[in-house]
């Protein structure tokens, strides 16, 4: 009988043991689903609530322990990349204030730099659907492979508001918020690289361009960036992007973040951009730093920019931009304002500044362009995916395959590239800005070839998607 109750008295303390064991287990479990691993950094989510965003729509607002393992400084905005999604849609970021006398929002400790083994609650926001579909946020390394994804119910979170929600914002109009716009407001000048080419782009490895560009920031703190290159205008420009301003970054000027927009032929997002003029090693300088991708064409670009009127005496000569001599300190010298395109109003004796020449090897007539919107994008098709030797292609072979000459924009000679350059636009008729705009070089005497090609207002990717098999059929046909 005594050893009857010791073996039940062991039994039971086993089983015991058994479902502590389990019930631990399960614990950890619970407890690891919400860690995720990214390399050198960790994140802990924590929970998330509702929230009003400035449009006044729900948000979800998602709250995160950021621990950074590496060994030097890093901000989770520059450590992690995010993708909220909720029935199979992407999510839009939004803005979430909690104080609007500072404009400060739910996601400002993004911004600040975690030293090597410190932990930082951060949070980020986005625009919801619907207020039960189920979402998935996956959060992988900015510069990595690692990734986690976890699963909320947003049915089951509590609704919050902001620090002064309810009122009405206020413009702020203190002295330092004057001196943040007064830094990026105006026109800047610089140049921009094209590296890691590929596709039609791959000629133009290393290639640069000087560049000009107007930031208009409203006190609200959101504006517009536009940019133009030589082979642009102001009115016709290169790059036109919606921006918003924050005061936090890594130095005393805030940072920049792209909203949406267009660079050449591909659309901007949020946080295409990022640039915080703290993070460059010269006092006035800004660097845009990004990637064209358009199916197979790819490239990273780097743009650097610096207030018109600014002497560059503090970089070497070989890293100034290429008609800073010739042009730019001329006309700052003669304070002038910066022109509409890059080579014009330079003062008499300035030297050659790309500016268009007379006549420089043949006649530079053309038509007016227009053609059916579907000759615009089948023509970016075939160019961009089926003609393997279009860097061959002169302009009257480009010229046969619309049917129509090309509407001529310029001509001008190159110092930089030693050679003679002509750009034709080719236009529909029923949206003038969308076309495609070709740049010809010429490679013998009076002989031009296209160098390079770009469209405007339209998608390039869309394009191929709706027209590569017809246009490949035609091209089989026609051969």
């Amino acid at each position: 009988m005594k050893q009857t109750k010791t073996k039940t008295l062991c039994l039971l303390l086993a089983a015991l043991m058994l479902l502590s064991s389990l019930t631990a287990c399960g614990k950890d479990k619970e407890k690891d689903s919400n860690l995720i691993q990214l390399g050198d950094y960790e994140l802990l989510y924590k929970g998330a609530c509702i929230m009003e965003d400035s449009d006044g729509n729900d948000a979800i607002v998602l709250s995160l322990d950021f621990t950074n393992n590496s060994k030097e400084n890093a901000s989770y905005l520059w450590s992690v990349d995010e993708t909220i999604m909720q029935n199979g849609t992407e999510l839009e970021v939004a803005t979430v204030y909690t104080d609007y006398d500072t404009f400060t929002t739910v996601i400002e400790n993004q911004f600040e730099e975690v030293a090597p083994g410190a932990t930082l609650e951060v949070q980020t926001a986005f625009v919801l659907n619907n207020a039960s579909g189920e979402i998935e946020a996956t959060f992988e390394e900015l510069l990595g492979s690692k990734s986690g994804t976890i699963t909320i119910d947003p049915s089951t979170l509590t609704r919050e508001t902001g620090v002064n929600a309810g009122t009405e914002p206020t413009l702020p109009s203190t002295t330092a918020d004057d001196a943040l716009l007064e830094w990026w407001n105006g026109e800047w000048y610089g140049w921009w690289k094209m590296t890691d080419c590929s596709g039609s782009y791959e000629s133009m490895e290393g290639q640069w361009w000087d560049i000009c560009g107007v930031i208009e920031i409203d006190a609200d703190r959101t504006g517009t960036v536009t940019l133009w290159d030589e082979d642009y205008t102001k009115d016709d420009a290169m790059v036109s992007a919606a921006v918003s301003l924050s005061d936090t970054g890594t130095g005393e000027h805030g940072t920049l973040t792209s909203e949406g927009g267009w660079f050449t032929d591909v659309a901007l997002a949020h946080a295409d951009w990022i640039v915080d003029p703290g993070l460059q090693e010269l006092a006035d300088i800004i660097c845009i730093d990004g990637r064209y991708e358009n199916g197979d064409d790819t490239y990273r670009y780097e743009i650097y920019l610096r207030p018109w009127g600014l002497y560059w005496d503090d970089v070497e000569e070989e890293n100034r931009p290429y008609l800073y001599a010739d042009w730019y300190l001329p006309l700052i010298d003669a304070g002038k304002s910066m022109p509409d395109s890059i080579g014009a109003d330079a003062p008499a004796g300035s030297g050659n500044m790309g500016t268009t020449t007379s006549n420089p090897g043949g006649e530079t007539s053309g038509g007016d362009g227009i053609v059916t919107e579907e000759q615009v994008q089948k023509g970016y098709v075939w160019m961009n995916e089926v003609n393997k030797n279009i860097f061959d292609a002169t302009y009257d072979d480009i010229a046969a395959y619309f049917g129509v000459k090309g509407r001529f924009v310029k001509e001008e000679y190159s110092d930089h590239m030693k050679a003679n350059y002509r750009y034709y636009k080719w236009i529909s008729e029923d949206d003038e800005s969308h076309f495609i705009y070709v740049n010809f070089k010429e490679t013998v005497s009076g002989v031009y070839t296209v160098s390079g090609f770009n469209t405007s207002g339209f998608s390039g990717k869309e394009a191929i998607a709706r027209y590569l098999d017809t246009v490949k059929a035609e091209a089989a046909e026609a051969n």
